[in-house]
Parts: C-alpha cells; sequence; structure tokens
C-alpha cells in the first residue's frame, strides 16, 4: 500500500519509552505508514527493542542504527529514505493519540496542502493541557495571510506535517551534534508553505517532567550554549531565503527575533554571563548577516513600563557599565 504518512524518531537511551512510542502506532490504519526509527548510539536496549518492531512489522517499520551524532543527524538520516505522502517527527519519549492518528491518515488520503496542522498536549505525570490552534478546521487556507496572524506564531514541531517533497526539494538538513535544533524544523521548511489545513485533533503528547529531557532545567543549563550554535546556523540560513514571498520572510524574521530575544535575556538578565564568548559570537553573527534584526534586537527594553532601558544595547557598548549593572541589579530587585 502506498504511504500517506512518514514518522521519524530520534532515539537516544530511550529503552524506558520507546515500547510506548511504537504502540501508539498501532491502529487499523497503521498499514499507510512508514516508521522509521533511528537509533542514535544508543547504549542501552534501545536498538533491541526497535528491531523487535522491525521484526514483527517489517512492512511498517524500519531502523536505522547509526553512532550517536544528535537529534539533527538522526533527521538528515531518515529523510532520503521517507516514502510518505506526508512527514512528521515524533520523540521517542513521546506517543501519538491512536485514534487522533487514525483520522489524520485518513484525511491525508485526500489532501492536497503542503501543511498540516495539529494539536498538542502537554502531558505531565499528574495533569494535561491541551493546546489549540485556532484556526477554522478541515478547509484548507492560504499559508501567506496567516502568516501576519498571532495564529500561527507559536507553531512548534509537535504541530506540523509537511508535505515530504517539499523537504526533499529544499534539501533540508538539520543541525547536528548538538540539541535543540527542533527549532530548524519549524523554520527553513515554512519557505515551502503556501497551503495548509488545520484538523482538530489532539495528535501529538508530549512527555514533560522527565529527568534528563532537553526541557529539564538542568540539562538546559548545562546545553544552553547549543541554542547559539542553531541560531547562527538560522540566522545564516535566512540570508537564503531572498526568493521566498515577503510575508513568509516577516515571519521567519520574528520567529528569529523572538528566539534571540530569549537568549540575550537569559544570558544578560537570568544568568549575568556579560563576558560570554558564545554570546559576544552570536552578536557578532547577527551583525554581520542580519543588521536590521541586529538594531531591532538593540532596541528591546530591559522591561515595560518599569524600566525602559535598551540593555542590549548598553551591554554592547561596555558589558560591565555601571549603567547596565544598576539596570540589572534594580530589575532582579522588582521582579
Amino acid at each position: 500500500m502506498t504511504k500517506v504518512l512518514t514518522v521519524i524518531i530520534p532515539s537516544y537511551n530511550m529503552q524506558s519509552y520507546l515500547g510506548r512510542c511504537l504502540d501508539s502506532l498501532k491502529y487499523p490504519l497503521q498499514s499507510r505508514l512508514q516508521v522509521i526509527i533511528v537509533n542514535d548510539g544508543s547504549k542501552d536496549h534501545t536498538l533491541d527493542i526497535a528491531r523487535e518492531y522491525e521484526r514483527q512489522w517489517p512492512d511498517i517499520y524500519q531502523v536505522i542504527d547509526k553512532p550517536n551524532g544528535n537529534y539533527g543527524s538522526c533527521i538528515n538520516a531518515a529523510l532520503p529514505l521517507a516514502k510518505g505522502k506526508y512527514i512528521k517527527v515524533l520523540d521517542a519519549d513521546d506517543c501519538f493519540d491512536p485514534a487522533s492518528l487514525n483520522q489524520l491518515l485518513e484525511k491525508l488520503s485526500n489532501l492536497s496542502v503542503d501543511m498540516v496542522i495539529t494539536d498538542y498536549v502537554k502531558v505531565w505525570p499528574d495533569k494535561e493541557e491541551r493546546m489549540h490552534c485556532p484556526l477554522t478546521p478541515s478547509k484548507p487556507l492560504d499559508f501567506l495571510p496567516l502568516c501576519k496572524e498571532r495564529k500561527i506564531w507559536n507553531l512548534w514541531m509537535h504541530n506540523v506535517t509537511y508535505l515530504t517533497q517539499h523537504l526533499k526539494d529544499l534539501r533540508y538538513h538539520q543541525t547536528e551534534g548538538i540539541s535543540y535544533t527542533d527549532q530548524e524544523w519549524i523554520f527553513q521548511p515554512f519557505t515551502a508553505v503556501r497551503t495548509v489545513v488545520y484538523l482538530n485533533l489532539p495528535l501529538y503528547r508530549y512527555t514533560l517532567g522527565r529527568e534528563g529531557q532537553t526541557m529539564s532545567n538542568a540539562f538546559q543549563k548545562s546545553h544552553f550554549a547549543d541554542n547559539i550554535v542553531c541560531t547562527c546556523h538560522m540566522i545564516q540560513l535566512y540570508t537564503t531565503f531572498q526568493n521566498a514571498p515577503e510575508a513568509i520572510r516577516q515571519f521567519l524574521e520574528y520567529k528569529l527575533y523572538r528566539r534571540l530575544r530569549y537568549i540575550y535575556r537569559t544570558y544578560i538578565v537570568k544568568q549575568g554571563m556579560l563576558n560570554d564568548p558564545n554570546l559576544q559570537h552570536l552578536d557578532d553573527v547577527l551583525h554581520q548577516f542580519t543588521p536590521d534584526l541586529y538594531k531591532a534586537v538593540g532596541d528591546i527594553l530591559l522591561s515595560k513600563p518599569l524600566l525602559p532601558i535598551r540593555y542590549i544595547k548598553l551591554w554592547r557598548r561596555a558589558p560591565h557599565s555601571r549603567k547596565l549593572r544598576v539596570a540589572l541589579k534594580l530589575y532582579k530587585m522588582i521582579h
């Protein structure tokens, strides 16, 4: 049977979660799926679990076993093998809602849009929260006007399913060797999107509160510099989007702006890392490749309305100036 959807599952030391993840894909319309499990040099029994599913259902599950190269390398290894009309990424410690997946597979067979948006559910040990996308359901929409609306500004990798051929035509390649590159999955691929449909399905179940996951405080603190490597790549990639419609370029510029705002605030305000070479490198790359965005970031205020101080511009002039130190101290006292 023709594959309607390819699901890529990057997997590193996921023996406690992979079985649950793969079981969530076993449903009546499963034959329309291609599931590529990428074992990223795991040191536990992740590969054994993946191989067992491949052995039992060889027409559905396919295993790639490779040395550790982190998240992006898993996407890059799997994409050339994708046979599905559409493609989606599923983290091995997360899962799909089986009923929603079945409905999605039914819909995808008859769709001809560039991107499908679905809801996702944040799942903590003691509660759940559905993240709903406020779009008209089941109706093909023009993507360009949507780029100017807040409705899609907060899309995550959990929301999106792409037409596979677009990613292959873009020669999509994700940064390897670092964490947090899932942000790239919701960046360059948007340049190929012109039509989109929203399906009111709580498809993706996003596990939170797991020890050791990339969103944990301890992991983020030790790997935060990966955000800078990834963002520098996104900045340079953005300069190659000249042929994309202006609405999409502005949308992606705004996504970059928000990401930059988060990084500068984390380094300067929250951690007080004023001499960090990684942050200085990011600032240099931003200045070199996107001068207008560099200026916009410099105009970000420390706090409105209490401290309307352009703290990034102050940091650029003199990282340890008295004015900046006083402003940061006041900010912490107020907040």
